[in-house]
Order: C-alpha cells, then structure tokens, then sequence
C-alpha cells in the first residue's frame, strides 16, 4: 500500500505504472483505470480522493478532460489540500488526433489546459519519467509542512 492514487484513461499506461512502481517498490492507496469516462468524470473521481484518508496526493494520467468545470471544480477544492499531477498528451494537432482517436472525444487547446491546470493549483508534467519521479517522491516522503520551502544544493 502506498499513499499516492493514480487514475489513467488508458489501460496500457496503467500497465506500465504498475511494472515500474513493482520494481520501484512503490505502492498506490488507489489504482483507477476509468477508459472513455462513461459514468463517471474527473470531478467524480478527485472529490473522492480528496475525501480519501489514505490519499495523500493524486497522479492523472489524462487523454481528455470532458466535463471541464467538474474537473476545476474538484480540481480547485482538493489541491489545496492533496497535490494533484496530471500528464496530459497531446501537445502537438497530431498528438491531439490520436488522443481523440483512442478515446473517442477532442483533446481540447493545450495553452487554454495549461491556464485552467494552473488556476486551479494542478502540476502539469511532459514526460513519463515524470510522473515516476513525482509518484515515488510523493510516496516515500512526507509533504512539506507550511508555504515556505528551502533548497540547498551544491551547485550555483
């Protein structure tokens, strides 16, 4: 058991999260592959994590945000409190095409995602990689306590 949720509209990047977080030794509170989103949205899925007490941050491996004022509704609400990282594909029109493609629905702007992700207090990743780091990070370290943080390095 860990303490990070993961939800993922594809099936094979659930597959992938979980050979890695295996050899990772990184475990979820929750594991969630929700496809096309028929019953259910973004919204739906983050206000219960939030609720979640074993949740202590969430990762988003999103194709499509759909129902887009539930998902900054929730969004908004629980990042305040549970860090939330999204990896959303489809930068690029022809990435955009093949998300629309496997999931059935458009990708939407990618500038107005990033503004709408920022507003409401989502990290937004790029790469894979990424998602690994952050996902073994949130789950084997406590959250930093109050709004100031220190960096100490060795290099300028």
């Amino acid at each position: 058991p860990g303490n990070v949720a993961f939800i993922s509209q594809s099936g094979a990047m659930c597959t992938s999260i979980l050979d890695w977080s295996l050899q990772a030794n990184v475990g979820f509170s929750s594991f969630v592959s929700i496809g096309s989103m028929a019953d259910i949205n973004w919204g739906d899925i983050i206000y219960y994590l939030g609720d979640d007490p074993k949740t202590k941050a969430i990762a988003i491996y999103m194709e499509t945000i759909g129902d887009a004022r539930s998902f900054m509704s929730a969004a908004s609400e629980v990042a305040f409190t549970k860090p939330i990282i999204v990896i959303k594909p489809g930068r690029t029109e022809q990435a955009a095409a093949a998300a629309a493609s496997h999931t059935g629905s458009l990708a939407g702007s990618d500038d107005v995602l990033d503004a709408a992700f920022k507003r409401c207090g989502v990290l937004r990743v790029n790469k894979i990689r990424e998602v690994f780091e952050i996902v073994e990070l949130l789950g084997k370290q406590p959250l930093p306590r109050g709004n100031s943080l220190a960096v100490v390095t060795n290099a300028g």
